[in-house]
């Protein structure tokens, strides 16, 4: 968590270990990963920043704007050495 104490987050602890609840009301969670979806290995010149942007950009084109659903889904982007 090294990359996260450099952040200037006021609820850190809170954000990192509060359950997320899931919402009825919101769209389902999907039980397949999907096959496009952006995957991040950190090889030579990738850069996480633009995973991020280009995951959410998936996300919104795909209709998963839910936070929760988006959360829910990106360890499954992180492939290699980067998912330990």
């Amino acid at each position: 968590m090294p990359f996260l104490a450099m952040l200037d987050i006021p609820n850190l602890y809170k954000l990192t270990n509060d359950p997320i609840y899931h919402n009825l009301l919101w769209s389902s969670i999907p039980h397949k990963i999907p096959i496009d979806i952006p995957k991040f290995e950190e090889k030579q010149g990738e850069d996480l920043g633009t995973h991020i942007t280009t995951y959410h950009l998936w996300c919104v084109y795909n209709s998963m704007v839910d936070d929760t659903i988006q959360l829910h889904l990106f360890p499954y982007t992180l492939i290699g050495n980067v998912a330990k």
